[in-house]
């Protein structure tokens, strides 16, 4: 049978000084800090990609509510009275029913004083992470051809 020497100095380092280990457990707390921080920005960016797109989804559905009307001046009247500028609640209400953002608000403007082409502005406005307003805006053209 084999005796072990334990005065071996071979024997005797065989494992982790605290210094290594402190080392070695800051460096992974370096790295883990960094992966959580890039995990937690790429859902926030998320979101807010997600919003923009909630948010020119709404705008494309009142210009194709408006692009619907065929009779100019009830369009020109509706655009000029509020018709089609909506608050959440309005959004969630009949005929819309769809699911608004936070804070959210359609303005819908008229650009041309001339019947022919219509310049329709759409501007959606609502609350983003943070309090930060955030905002995107649709034009179009309206014509009729005959």
């Amino acid at each position: 049978m084999k005796q072990v020497n334990q005065f071996n100095p071979r024997l005797l380092n065989k494992g982790l000084t605290l210094v290594e280990l402190v080392v070695a457990l800051g460096i992974l707390v370096f790295v883990l800090a960094g992966l959580l921080l890039l995990f937690f920005n790429c859902i926030w960016l998320s979101e807010g990609n997600r919003q923009l797109s909630r948010a020119l989804s709404h705008a494309q559905f009142i210009l194709e509510d408006i692009q619907a009307q065929t009779n100019t001046t009830k369009i020109i009247s509706g655009i000029n009275s509020g018709k089609w500028n909506l608050t959440e609640k309005d959004l969630l209400a009949e005929p819309y029913k769809l699911e608004p953002l936070p804070g959210e608000l359609i303005q819908t403007t008229l650009f041309s004083l001339i019947a022919e082409p219509l310049s329709i502005s759409v501007h959606v406005k609502w609350n983003a992470r943070g309090g930060i307003q955030r905002g995107v805006e649709l034009r179009a053209l309206k014509t009729n051809l005959r």
